[in-house]
């Protein structure tokens, strides 16, 4: 303990040969488990050889002071050297040596004694400068070649009683009465600090935040924790959390996607350490959020500098070091807004002074240099998820574009050299490619900011310059997707392991990255989506042995026998499309002659097999990846899986669900962008689809031509076996396409296979021409092949059944028509055989028998009907047995019309004949009712009922001879009442007559006073008394 006391009070290095107990000094720790004691080295040191140094780390000199870039504060490199020769003055008096001095043996620790020794803000990059020119490049010397022990810097910098600057930062502000009220302020946070250390702890943190993100209102309050000691509390804040939250200025510290962030205070390792773990928890409620944590402590520095790169810790937990002087500053910017209003204090940029202000930027230099590296660390580790565009989200096609082109120039042909290097058989529009490249580089916002130009994405370097731009790995790829280990990703889980640049500045959303990025690994067959339609989305890791059971599933179909194995299918299709065709084509495994394509498709499943078992032995060796460059391996692993993949395609894609008839019929089956499985399951449903529909439509001829000959019973000559004949047809087609029948001429007409035939375009494989003739087929007996529809007859629109019904239409017209003439023509000769010489019209009578003939002739023409029918059906043979039944559509027409075209005129002539009759009828009553409007008077006066007038009706069924009798006898009935009433007035009907028509005409008729008298008295007519002569 002497010793240890007298080397702490002493504060100077003292040679190792002079200290017995170095060995139980260098073992000592402080409270802060800080080392007491440390070695040093001695060196000589050269002025010239200093300037060298300063020059090459871009100080500027001006006469005897340095000036280094961005600080505006001047650096005396002889001052400088005459502290540190100072601190060696103990060596340079029993050595002589005047140039003598003493460095610790860590470069960290020389920063930090230099830092002791002369207060500047460009102090740590002067300590680099002279360790290098120095020492050189390595960052520690070895213990063996000490040459001193004395105080460690961490104690130096604890007791501080010769090194530190005795300047204080009291004199910070422009306004005096503001600096008095300020010490006022500080001298009681020194009284509650001493009873509660973390209060000034709080306070630095506090200065600190509200400096590097430019909110002089922050004023936040501890973090709930117990990460200190004994479950103590560490001095912890978060980010502002005001109305908006999040950082304001401080972007290069935004990679929580809410800008959210930790800032603490901390002395030790086993603080740093519960940091750590606190920080871990707060993640996983919060999601990875950035920690930054000041100390004080130098050896804690050294500590954290000196832990493996790969330490999660460093990966956590920026820590960054402050000198005693910088300490002080932040406390003093740390006032809490309550200590600050009740002294009157105004906490602002603007109130201090400028010297005060430079040594805050320098300050604040230092610490933003830190967290740009720490971020660029961080990058580099693969632990931050950048967005696919910095400040956007890229278009579904846009990202399209950007994969297909990185995946040929990374994963399908890392041989190409860029983006240039591109050809057409790649299938990446080289000009459109470059144009959305440029727009994903950093924009130069950002530059400003302090992010430098590869911080992106990754997927691509040098996008400054798309020319020379190389697509990659990126480390955070590996990540997320490494094919040895199981990850299983869902968004809250993702965002507790990583960080998220551009997110808390952005439109980019967090979720929106999550998506990008689970895409792109699930197109490269290292993620794939589990349970899509939950709420929140599963990406698991692909695993190997999905490809091998691709593989097996594969195999098991093609070199199967079971049903619904490949050769089960070739068989029914051979059934369907013919043995020749689909055994050169599909002849399976087992055969002595193997189909071209099952060839073809043996070769890509023994080729996937191959490349699975070098896949499965690279990927079972793939290490961990930690490195940038250890990313190129997978590369080939992606490309490996994919062929794979694609192989097993080609045959029979994994998990491949048995296809749909739907659309089977417009499948090519030597069309290999389709897989065989595929193109053979859907031939199969297809051939399967024929014979059923074969036998539907056979069971509904049947039905159909029964259904004909029962409809065309009562029609006699009706042509039915046209019809009946036709349908039988389609049966012919079918059968002599599916079964090899050739005991019909249409049978053995399509196993001619003419080239419009249904045989012709199954043997052919053209499925779609085959189909439309199936349902060409299927339409004339009106069966829909999709569903069980089955129409009747009358609304069977088909050529042949159509014809039928408008055949049986007009034959049945004709029929009626014929029949109808006849009986009309029989009256006329009945009406027509009483009918004298005296007759109007003679030569009727002469014409009706000769149209009875012609009659008569057309019905014996009738009957041929069937056979005419018959001649013109054979004539038409081969387009019908072609399955080309519109011929039928003119037959009715031509089959009747000759008919039809001799009725016509026979009937128009009986029409007239029937009408000259009638006139002679209308002749005859009209003759008998002239005698009405006479009889009228006389009846009226009588108050006789006026008899009914003859129409046509009452004689339309008369002869001539009945006509004349009925017509003779009504004017004789009428002609005797007239005179029954005309007795005893001295006049008959016939002197009447020209009585009525002068009264009729207003005239006087002549009569005598006695016949005046009589008309008179019988109340035929009145008396009207007149002047004799005009007045």
């Amino acid at each position: 303990m002497t010793e240890c006391r007298t080397l702490l009070y002493g504060q100077l290095p003292v040679r190792l040969t002079e200290v017995s107990h170095a060995t139980e000094l260098l073992a000592l720790k402080n409270e802060d488990l800080e080392p007491i004691a440390a070695h040093y080295r001695k060196l000589s040191i050269d002025r010239l050889q200093c300037r060298q140094a300063l020059e090459q780390a871009k100080f500027r000199r001006d006469k005897d002071e340095w000036y280094y870039p961005a600080v505006d504060q001047a650096l005396n490199l002889d001052t400088l050297l005459d502290n540190l020769r100072t601190f060696s003055i103990k060596e340079q008096a029993a050595s002589g040596d005047k140039g003598a001095v003493l460095l610790p043996l860590s470069k960290g620790e020389f920063k930090y004694l230099l830092s002791l020794l002369y207060d500047h803000p460009a102090i740590e990059f002067a300590a680099d400068a002279l360790w290098h020119k120095l020492v050189g490049e390595t960052t520690e010397l070895d213990a063996s070649e000490a040459t001193h022990i004395g105080p460690s810097v961490a104690m130096l910098l604890r007791l501080d009683l010769r090194y530190r600057s005795a300047q204080q930062n009291s004199l910070i502000f422009k306004d005096p009465a503001m600096g008095d009220a300020h010490e006022q302020a500080m001298s009681e946070l020194s009284k509650q600090s001493s009873q509660k250390p973390l209060i000034k702890a709080l306070a630095r943190v506090t200065g600190f935040v509200r400096l590097l993100d430019n909110n002089w209102t922050y004023d936040e309050n501890l973090l709930s924790n117990k990460a200190g000691s004994d479950d103590a509390s560490l001095a912890i804040l978060t980010e502002p959390r005001g109305r908006q939250g999040g950082l304001l200025t401080l972007d290069g510290f935004k990679l929580h996607p809410e800008g959210k962030a930790l800032f603490a205070w901390v002395s030790n390792l086993i603080e740093l350490n519960n940091l750590h773990t606190f920080a871990a928890n707060h993640s996983h409620q919060n999601g990875r959020t950035p920690v930054l944590a000041l100390t004080a402590s130098a050896h804690l520095m050294e500590q954290y500098s000196r832990l493996d790169e790969r330490n999660e810790l460093r990966d956590t937990i920026l820590l960054h070091y402050v000198n005693p002087s910088e300490a002080d500053q932040l406390e003093r910017i740390g006032l809490s807004l309550a200590a600050c209003q009740l002294h009157g204090v105004n906490l602002t940029a603007d109130s201090f002074t400028a010297k005060f202000k430079n040594k805050l930027h320098a300050l604040t230099t230092f610490a933003t240099d830190a967290i740009h590296k720490w971020r660029q660390r961080l990058q580099q580790r693969g632990l931050i998820a950048w967005p696919l565009k910095v400040d956007g989200k890229l278009s579904p096609n846009d990202r399209d574009l950007f994969f297909k082109g990185w995946y040929q120039l990374a994963i399908a042909h890392p041989e190409l050299n860029g983006i240039l290097d591109l050809q057409q058989q790649h299938g990446v529009p080289v000009n459109e490619l470059s144009s959305l490249l440029d727009k994903l580089k950093v924009p130069g916002s950002y530059i400003a900011k302090g992010y430098t130009a590869d911080e992106h994405a990754g997927l691509f370097t040098e996008l400054n310059n798309v020319q020379r731009s190389q697509a990659q790995i990126p480390l955070f790829l590996a990540r997320i997707a490494h094919p040895n280990k199981k990850h299983k990703w869902q968004f809250e889980g993702f965002k507790q392991q990583f960080y998220f640049a551009y997110v808390a500045e952005t439109s980019v959303t967090a979720k929106g990255v999550f998506n990008d990025w689970m895409w792109w690994c699930g197109e490269l067959n290292l993620l794939t989506l589990t349970n899509p339609t939950e709420k929140q989305a599963v990406w698991e890791h692909y695993p190997r042995s999905r490809l091998e059971n691709a593989i097996r599933e594969a195999q098991n179909w093609f070199r199967g026998n079971d049903m619904g194995s490949y050769a089960t299918n070739v068989e029914v299709m051979s059934r369907v499309y013919g043995y020749a065709r689909i055994n050169e084509m599909f002849a399976p495994l087992g055969k002595n002659k193997l189909g071209f394509v099952t060839v073809e498709a043996k070769e890509q499943l023994e080729k996937a097999q191959s490349l699975f078992n070098v896949l499965k032995q690279q990927e079972e060796q793939l290490a961990d990846m930690v490195e940038a460059n250890d990313t190129k391996v997978l590369a080939g692993l992606i490309h490996k899986r994919a062929e794979v993949l694609e192989l097993v395609a080609k045959v029979k894609p994994l998990n491949s669900s048995r296809p749909m008839l739907k659309d089977a019929h417009i499948l090519s089956l030597e069309d290999k962008t389709t897989s065989l499985y595929q193109r053979i399951e859907q031939a199969c449903l297809f051939a399967e689809f024929v014979e059923r529909s074969a036998e539907r439509i056979n069971n509904r001829l049947a039905d159909l031509i029964i259904d004909v000959e029962t409809e065309c019973a009562p029609l006699t000559n009706f042509p039915k076996r046209l019809y009946t004949n036709t349908l039988r047809t389609i049966g012919h087609i079918l059968d002599g396409a599916l079964k090899d029948d050739t005991s019909s001429a249409t049978g053995r007409k399509e196993q001619q296979a003419d080239s419009d035939t249904l045989l012709h375009y199954l043997r052919k494989l053209d499925l779609g021409r085959a189909h439309d003739k199936l349902s060409a087929l299927a339409q004339e007996v009106g069966l829909n092949l999709q569903n069980d529809q089955q129409l009747p007859i009358a609304e069977i629109q088909g050529h042949i059944l159509s014809s039928y019904r408008n055949c049986k239409e007009r034959f049945s017209k004709l029929v009626n028509n014929l029949t109808e003439q006849k009986l009309r023509a029989q009256q006329l000769q009945e009406w027509l055989s009483s009918a004298t010489a005296e007759y109007q019209f003679t030569d009727d009578i002469a014409e009706l028998p000769k149209l009875v003939m012609k009659l008569q002739l057309i019905e014996d023409a009738t009957a041929d009907l069937p056979n005419d029918a018959e001649s013109k059906r054979q004539s038409m043979q081969n387009s019908l047995r072609n399955g080309q039944f519109s011929s039928l559509r003119d037959l009715p027409e031509e089959l009747l019309k000759p008919a039809r075209g001799q009725l016509t005129p026979i009937q128009g002539q009986l029409l007239k004949i029937e009408e000259r009759l009638n006139q002679v009828r209308r002749n005859c009553i009209e003759q008998v009712n002239s005698w009405l409007p006479l009889l009228k008077p006389l009846l009226a006066s009588q108050k006789q009922a006026e008899p009914a007038a003859l129409t046509l009706e009452d004689v339309s069924n008369l002869g001539i001879r009945e006509l004349q009798q009925v017509c003779e006898s009504t004017q004789a009935k009428w002609q005797s009442q007239g005179e029954q009433i005309l007795k005893d007035t001295g006049l008959t009907l016939a002197d009447w007559q020209p009585i009525y028509q002068a009264l009729s005409q207003n005239q006087e008729p002549v009569l005598t006073p006695e016949q005046q008298k009589g008309l008179v008295d019988k109340g035929i007519v009145k008396m009207r008394l007149t002047f004799a002569t005009g007045l």
